[in-house]
Order: structure tokens, then sequence, then C-alpha cells
């Protein structure tokens, strides 16, 4: 199995070089140096079926009004002082390890705006845009490669890679995060924990047809490298069939680390939702970024009715052909 490296730290993580430190590990230090995390005010809201059928996935919302400040670099040029570039963490002084993993150098940072436990960024050192990482076959499938790759070595983070929606940055990243107590699986995990054996060992298309309001392909292979071909085959089907189209990615660890991948028209917005989906929002887990939908979450009056038809707007046809 390839091994994180991490050959250097900054400021407080000077004392704490090493080989062999661990990416949670790692994250944890980051996350403990830049003070307390502005999550846990609110315990995750859970939206369960309105037809209260146990049996069917429950989605949930998570309060995070205070990313509504989070910086955006999405359009226009790549800024020299992008937040997430190596110029701009040393203008601000804030702790950082760059870590090395299947050939690629990236700037592990601690997320300040964060949407649950442990939120960190892998801003790769290379400068490459989100664009060019989602649309590029040969660095799609690497991409997936070390998502699926650290998610070996972090068995209880989430990993995740929005396209060109649901991304607020320019400069090609992606995150991680550690979903809270309450959460054992998100909405997308629990229909896929539905699927025949045959199926959770492979590549299955989760809609519809399984209740769940909007696309995505769960690539459930456990060979890392057949996952990732899979994927990014997939991925390359899209891109030729709708040259507009993107996607969101995620992964985590089922049996073993799985891959979701959601296509997305970045033109559709969904319906009622104040923001674009990314990946948490299509796993199941929208999150609460203004401070006018969180007063009405906590009130009741944004319930699961409203979730699933947010969802449903974003539905693509065509994508069972594409499979």
């Amino acid at each position: 199995m390839n091994t994180p490296e991490f050959p250097y730290g900054s400021g407080d993580l000077e004392n704490r070089r090493s080989s062999t430190l661990l990416p949670e590990q790692a994250i944890q230090v980051l996350t403990e140096i830049q003070g307390p995390e502005l999550v846990g005010e609110h315990p995750p809201i859970n939206l369960p079926p309105a037809s209260g059928d146990e049996t069917e996935h429950t989605c949930h919302l998570l309060i995070a009004p205070h990313r509504a400040a989070r910086p955006v670099s999405a359009a226009g040029d790549l800024p020299t002082d992008d937040v997430i570039s190596i110029e701009s963490v040393f203008r601000r002084g804030q702790s950082y390890f760059l870590m090395a993993f299947l050939g690629v150098l990236f700037l592990l940072l601690a997320n300040p705006y964060p949407y649950a436990r442990d939120c960190s960024t892998f801003a790769f050192l290379e400068r490459v845009e989100q664009a060019a990482v989602s649309r590029d076959p040969k660095r799609v499938r690497h991409l997936l490669r070390i998502m699926l790759g650290l998610s070996r070595h972090c068995p209880h983070t989430v990993f995740g890679f929005n396209g060109l929606a649901g991304n607020s940055l320019k400069k090609a990243h992606f995150v991680s995060h550690r979903p809270a107590d309450e959460i054992a699986l998100y909405a997308a995990q629990q229909v896929a924990a539905r699927l025949p054996s045959s199926l959770r060992s492979a590549a299955a298309l989760i809609g519809p047809a399984l209740r769940y309001p909007v696309e995505i392909a769960r690539f459930g292979y456990a060979d890392t490298d057949q996952c990732a071909n899979e994927a990014a085959s997939f991925v390359s089907r899209l891109h030729i069939h709708h040259p507009s189209w993107t996607f969101n990615a995620a992964v985590a660890v089922e049996e073993y680390p799985v891959l979701y991948i959601a296509p997305r028209d970045p033109e559709l917005r969904p319906d009622g939702w104040p923001s674009q989906f990314g990946f948490m929002e299509i796993m199941g887990a929208g999150v609460v970024s203004t401070s006018v939908l969180a007063r009405m979450v906590l009130a009741g009056a944004f319930g699961r009715s409203d979730w699933d038809r947010a969802a449903g707007s974003l539905r693509l046809p065509s994508i069972e052909s594409i499979m």
C-alpha cells in the first residue's frame, strides 16, 4: 500500500514532521492548531421519509451559516492570491503540511469554514485549475486513485471532489471531513446498503428506481485501480455524450473504500435551495450555509419534501444508458 509522506510542516508543525504520520493524524493536528471548530452547535437535523417507511433513507441537514463568509474564486482568472495557494497560505501564516501521495504534492490545510468535524482541504501544489482536473481523463483517473488510496489510510474520513458544480474555488483541490457521530451512513450509502451483494461489489446506479431523488453511479470494486478506472471511464462517456456536464465525487469506507460519482449539469440549480449542490448534498447531507435557511430549518419550515424537490430538480436524462 502506498503511504502518504509529509516532508514539510509549518510553524508549530516543525517538531511534528514524520514520514509515518497518517493523514487523519495530520488533519487533527491542523484542526487543533486552528482553534475551536465552528461545528457542533447544532446536531445534524434528520429528514426522515415523509411516508414514515423506515426502510427508506434518511437525509440530513448540517447547520453551518458561518460558511456564508467563505471566499469564492471559482469564476474569472485564477488569482495569484487564491486562498489555497501556497503564497496565500504563507502570507497569512496558516499552518499546513506538504503531503506527497502517488506522485502528487498537496498542500494540506484545515478548513476555517467547516461543515463537519476535521474539515480539510487537499490543494494541488501544481498550478492547475479545478476545471482542468475534472475534464482531463488522465487527471480524473489519477484524482480518483488518490482519493481511494487515501481512504484506505483514513477509514473514518469521507473525501469529496466538486467539478464545475458546487465548487467555490478555482484552484484544483479536493476535501475531506469526518461525519458526525449521529450519522452512521449518508443517505446515498443507506440506499446502496439495500443493493444486492452482486451490485455492491460492482458498478450500480442509485436513483429514482431506488427512491433516491437524483442519479449517482456507485463503484464498489474492491480493487482500487479497477474502481478508479471504471469510474473514470464513466466520466469520459459522460463528457462525450454531454460535453458541458461535470460531476461530483465522494469516497467513503464501507466494507472497503467505494466511490460515488454524480453526473451534473452546472446550469441546473436546485429548486428552493439557496446554493448549488456539492458532493455533500448529492450524498444526502445539505450544508445550510445561510442564516435565513438556518432559521427556516430550525423552525421546521424546511422539511423532507422540500429537500426531495430540490434534489429531484437536478435529475438528468439518459444516465442509465451511459453506465
